[in-house]
Parts: structure tokens; sequence; C-alpha cells
């Protein structure tokens, strides 16, 4: 695996494919927001995710009294919500195996390139969250049963709580992976102008 990726890292298809996997992340998350339909303020202002950190049964409620309309093509907004549950099983299994990857490539560009960023525990650090995203992963699933069952009206009482409590640390650990990821891009960058500033300097 790791000298799998380390190739990676040389391989002149690896952006092309960074980009594709991305485009295809961002569809399938639109998909799995409800197409934007679902951005209702001031009840629903964050769309589903407003349902996933109501918490409490009124918040809830409220939510689901917005989403009694229709949308511009007649269809409930509550069944559109539904449908996105459906898209999102698929959408969280791709971004948390896209951010495990990014992690890990992150991790061996330290190894293999930052040696004092590595003994600082870095590349260690990268290694962690990509194990973490199994982590992720079943919390957004805990979350799409408790979210399935507030639509169905199949009991409040539990299921808002217990959306919220696995939305809060599911998001914590995507911005923790989002900003290990930026920094360790940040540094790639850095290191790409100053071998482009040495080929410069040594063609004059």
């Amino acid at each position: 695996m790791y000298k799998l990726l380390k190739k990676c890292l040389n391989s002149p298809f690896l952006w092309p494919a960074i980009a594709l996997v991305i485009a295809i992340n961002l569809w399938l998350g639109i998909k799995a927001g409800g197409d934007n339909l679902l951005e209702i303020p001031p009840a629903a202002r964050w769309g589903i995710v407003s349902l996933e950190m109501a918490g409490t049964v009124d918040k809830a409620k409220a939510i689901l009294q917005v989403w009694a309309r229709k949308s511009p093509e007649g269809i409930p907004l509550r069944t559109i919500a539904l449908h996105s549950l459906i898209y999102d099983c698929g959408f969280l299994v791709l971004y948390t195996a896209t951010l495990a990857m990014a992690c890990l490539i992150s991790a061996t560009l330290i190894d293999t390139r930052h040696p004092k960023l590595a003994r600082m525990g870095l590349a260690k650090l990268g290694r962690g969250l990509a194990h973490l995203q199994g982590v992720v992963a079943a919390l957004d699933t805990v979350e799409n049963i408790a979210l399935w069952r507030i639509l169905r009206s199949s009991g409040l009482y539990v299921w808002p709580a217990l959306a919220k409590a696995c939305a809060v640390p599911k998001f914590a650990l995507i911005a923790i992976t989002f900003t290990y990821i930026l920094v360790v891009f940040v540094v790639r960058l850095g290191e790409i102008k100053q071998r482009i500033r040495q080929n410069t300097v040594a063609a004059t």
C-alpha cells in the first residue's frame, strides 16, 4: 500500500483523478442534500442539515411542517428529503473513502518529502484520520436511520436527539480531516513553487 501511494504521488493521472472524484462527490452531495430544495428559512435554513442538528422534538416538528409543502415540480418536500437519504447512503461511502485516501496520500507525502513534519507526527496523524473515516461512516449511517424515522413520523421522541448526537462528532471529525488535508496541500503548493523558482534560476 505504501509503495502504491508513493507511485500515485508521481503519477500524471493523480490530479485528473482527484478532480473527477471531487466532481462525483459534489454531485452526490447535492443529491443527498435534496437538490437544495429543502433549504427554507428560518426553520430549515440549511436543508437536511437543519434536521440533523434539530436535537429536539419541537424543532424537528417545525422543520417537518415547513416540508409539508410541495416543490415546483409538485413533489412533497418530505418525499424529497426521504429520497435524499437514499442518495446519502452512497455519498457517505464515497466521501469517507475519498477523505481516507486523501489522508493516506497526504501522510505518504509527508513521510517521503518532509521528514521534519513526519517527526512532528503529522504523517501518523494522517493515517489515524484515515482510519477514523470508518467512525464517520458509522455515525452518518446511524444518523440517517434516525432521520428516516423522523421523516416517517415513527415516534419523534428519541430520534432528533440521536441524529444530533451523531451529527456533531461527524462534522467535527470531517472538519479536522479537511483542515489536515488543506495544510498538507498548502505545503505541497509551496514545494511546487520552490521547485519552479529553482528551475527558473537554473535556466537563467
